[in-house]
């Protein structure tokens, strides 16, 4: 399979648009962020992602067509739907959140007062 294929493969499939480069072939809509097949430096082929200018490299592959394959893995087998939380979850994490939430108002309060008093004639 080389790039064409695997680009119209993917369209077929439904991938978004945006979702990857490969070898400097962007899917239309690539905005310069996400994931990225490209051959290294030593010859390896990598999956990784690109996000903020930093690359970060998730796997390495012996060839192109392994990588390629593992892209198209990657971006077509759906994924689980998340666990509904119980009721008992939800109320220990709203609990939690207001608890965060009177030491972060306590913490403004104690820095007002330093920071108040030398404005104090």
């Amino acid at each position: 399979m080389d790039h064409q294929q695997l680009l119209a493969t993917l369209n077929e499939a439904g991938v978004a648009d945006r979702s990857f480069c490969i070898r400097g072939h962007a899917l239309p809509g690539w905005y310069g962020e996400g994931g990225i097949l490209d051959r290294a430096e030593d010859g390896r082929w990598f999956v990784g992602g690109l996000e903020r200018g930093r690359l970060h490299i998730d796997r390495y592959f012996a060839s192109e067509e392994d990588a390629r394959r593992h892209v198209y893995h990657l971006l077509t087998t759906p994924r689980p739907a998340a666990r509904e939380r119980t009721p008992e979850e939800r109320a220990a994490d709203e609990e939690q959140a207001r608890k965060r939430v009177s030491e972060l108002q306590q913490e403004m309060a104690e820095w007002k007062t330093t920071q108040c008093k030398g404005d104090r004639l």
